[in-house]
């Protein structure tokens, strides 16, 4: 058998921290919750990271789970793929050859992967019109997303989820944590425009980039330039001064993305701008400035990705793929998903190759 059998443990883990806690943490071989859980422990043998030869620190690869989950379903929900029970499958099919080709990419990073829950976030709470046009989890994802997240835990991924937060600041914090420790390449994996903000400048310690794997191209610091015309850190500054329609985010009146982006190129960012425009020349965009000040900063507190969301710092370094898991080959067989499940074994005889081992 080329992997042990799952060993599995009850504990309760009871949170330090002040304000919403992290409610499910799933790290690879263990699985960690907030309050009464379960923990799985596998000790299967993981391939090896890639490891930053300066510090030592395994490089890391974040994937935004919830925007992909979305983004699966509805590319795939007209083929009508189900199990022989009837379940929908299409999304969790799509969902993981997304996750093996970010495998083929990034093969020796350790990957984590951030998932939304149900619920107010502390966005809702301060502005309950945030995502308010945003349409109800379509009712065949639902317990496609559970399955994504089991998934994940058998590949020997990390599951991070946090309540009162988003996926994207579970990656906002992953990040900082990451540049704190020293980590070498950072990977984002997604589509979102507000984890540009993330993106590093040229030459930082912690190269942090994002991989659009929908247009399957790279997104660095000239790239965030080249699209919006400020510089990663800018761009909470930008999306505050012109808004953001699909959050419901409002901006400035009258100030659209050229106009924000001169205005940041003169002052820097949005304090500033807020700061100069009792001295600006006369204009309804001065007139606006001035009256949607507060606006504005509100919109910059919305968008603003928090880096201080309670997570365990294990889970929040990533898991190592692993392919020898009975666990996974089982859940693929039970979720009837035979292409994925071939793609795993070739990938886990190529693993045993590079081992020395035999399948």
């Amino acid at each position: 058998m080329l992997a042990p059998p799952w060993a599995f443990l009850t504990m309760a883990v009871s949170s330090t921290r002040q304000g919403p806690r992290a409610a499910t943490l799933l790290r690879g071989r263990h699985a960690y919750g907030c309050g009464a859980s379960t923990v799985y422990m596998h000790s299967a043998a993981a391939s090896t990271p890639a490891t930053d030869s300066a510090t030592n620190v395994a490089d890391l690869c974040l994937i935004d789970g919830h925007a992909l989950a979305y983004r699966m379903h509805f590319a795939l929900m007209r083929t009508g793929m189900t199990t022989v029970a009837g379940e929908h499958s299409h999304a969790i099919h799509g969902f993981l050859s997304k996750i093996l080709d970010v495998h083929g990419l990034y093969p020796q990073h350790r990957v984590a992967v951030a998932f939304d829950l149900p619920g107010a976030t502390f966005r809702t709470i301060d502005q309950p019109s945030y995502k308010s046009k945003r349409p109800s989890m379509p009712t065949p994802l639902r317990p496609q997303i559970e399955g994504m997240k089991e998934a994940c835990a058998h590949f020997g991924l990390s599951v991070l989820t946090a309540e009162g937060f988003e996926a994207d600041d579970v990656i906002a914090t992953c990040v900082a944590n990451a540049r704190e420790a020293g980590v070498g390449s950072v990977v984002i994996v997604g589509c979102d425009k507000d984890l540009m903000q993330l993106v590093s400048e040229e030459g930082a310690p912690t190269r942090v980039i994002m991989w659009n794997d929908q247009k399957k191209i790279v997104v660095d610091a000239a790239a965030v330039s080249a699209q919006f015309g400020v510089r990663p850190a800018q761009l909470g500054d930008l999306l505050a001064l012109m808004g953001d329609a699909s959050d419901n985010v409002p901006g400035v009146p009258g100030v659209g993305p050229k106009g924000a982006a001169k205005l940041l190129a003169d002052y820097a960012d949005l304090e500033s701008v807020l700061q100069a425009a009792a001295s600006m020349k006369p204009s309804k965009r001065t007139t606006a400035l001035l009256e949607f000040a507060e606006t504005a900063r509100r919109a910059r507190a919305l968008v603003t990705l928090r880096t201080d969301v309670p997570l365990d710092g294990a889970a929040a370094r990533g898991g190592c793929f692993d392919f020898a898991n009975e666990e996974l080959l089982k859940f693929l067989r039970r979720w009837e998903l035979k292409s994925v499940e071939s793609k795993v074994h070739k990938l886990r005889r190529m693993e045993m190759q590079r081992q020395g081992g035999t399948v």
